[in-house]
């Protein structure tokens, strides 16, 4: 730090000694400071630079006053550490961090243009498959209309993976559209389970609801709550092999609400609770925390059974945060699956 090599080189001198006037006083000034005041100075941090070798060097200075046996002030004392490497690799850990987001940007904005350049493409050829099946450009053969009807069907998946990429990239990027307003629960529920009946019934599980009558409406957006509705009944569907899916919906107060395993930050007289609960493969406990990770799945291997992108869960639970709202779970291997929505009920 002072480029000296025997202690005689520094004994008897002073900061003027070593450091151009305008440094030397600013040293001096936080040693009076620290005289006058009684508190010591931690790690100051300062940057060096050495005309000889055009570079610079960081230090990090701890000031302390010196005290006789009465306690009295006689000096300072310091201790001066060189953290150049130290910054130097703070420095690179802030501009990798940069790049990191950068990236990331780049690839919501990327995943938005892409999802928007195949939606286009993939809503035609449904529609032509409508007509299709719909034998408005002549009539269809068994075989035919069975193969159009998987055509479709899949279709229809791949928009709904779309559709999912495309509300993640939204959300990314600042861009998805909440209108908050009051929700009729019940004319929602009748609006999804059509379709969710129908998948249970050809697995030959049982779709169960257990829904309060009278229920207050919920203060949020209604095609957000159709979606984290759909991911939950879907991934429970698809995860379940026999035995059951049940949603459950029910008004909750605020006394009751902190006894649940979460930290609420409103000030919510009444909540509408929602419980999607199957029997099906269930999720490891090392997975619970990242099952809401873009991309995860709880069976990630790569000869998993069950299709998907992984970002139902992951879209479920940023559209729950956008609502004011929590998401949690309770699972065990083989023993099935409930995952929880708590919304705000119009006050």
């Amino acid at each position: 730090y002072l480029r000296v090599s025997h202690p005689d080189d520094v004994i008897g001198k002073s900061d003027y000694d070593f450091f151009e006037p305008e440094r030397a006083d600013s040293f001096r000034t936080d040693e009076l400071d620290i005289i006058e005041s009684g508190k010591p100075m931690l790690n100051q941090e300062i940057e060096v630079y050495y005309e000889k070798s055009d570079s610079s060097r960081w230090y990090a200075i701890t000031k302390a006053p010196l005290r006789n046996h009465q306690r009295e002030i006689t000096g300072v004392v310091g201790l001066i550490r060189e953290i150049t490497r130290h910054k130097e690799a703070e420095t690179q850990m802030v501009k990798a961090n940069q790049q990191l987001v950068e990236l990331n940007e780049l690839k919501s904005h990327f995943l938005l243009t892409m999802s928007h350049e195949l939606r286009t493409p993939l809503n035609s050829v449904l529609g032509y498959t409508e007509m299709l099946l719909q034998e408005v450009l002549g009539e269809l053969n068994e075989k035919q209309g069975e193969r159009l009807e998987r055509v479709h069907r899949n279709g229809r998946e791949l928009l709904a993976m779309i559709e999912d990429v495309l509300d993640i990239s939204k959300i990314q990027t600042g861009k998805m559209e909440i209108h908050l307003e009051a929700v009729n629960t019940i004319l929602l529920l009748e609006d999804c389970l059509p379709m969710f009946e129908a998948q249970a019934a050809e697995k030959n599980i049982l779709l169960e609801t257990d829904i309060e009558p009278d229920l207050p409406a919920i203060h949020a957006d209604r095609e957000a709550v159709a979606k984290i509705i759909n991911n939950l009944l879907s991934n429970a569907v698809k995860f379940t092999h026999e035995g059951y899916v049940m949603i459950a919906v029910h008004q909750i107060s605020a006394s009751i609400v902190q006894g649940l395993p979460i930290e609420t930050r409103d000030n919510q007289n009444t909540w509408i609770m929602m419980s999607v609960q199957d029997t099906g493969i269930g999720i490891p406990a090392e997975l619970k925390q990242r099952i809401f990770d873009e991309f995860r799945q709880a069976d990630g291997s790569t000869t998993r059974r069950h299709g998907g992108t992984g970002l139902g869960l992951a879209l479920s639970h940023k559209l729950v945060e956008l609502l004011n709202g929590y998401i949690w779970l309770e699972s065990a291997p083989g023993y099935g699956t409930t995952f929880f929505v708590l919304l705000p009920a119009v006050n």
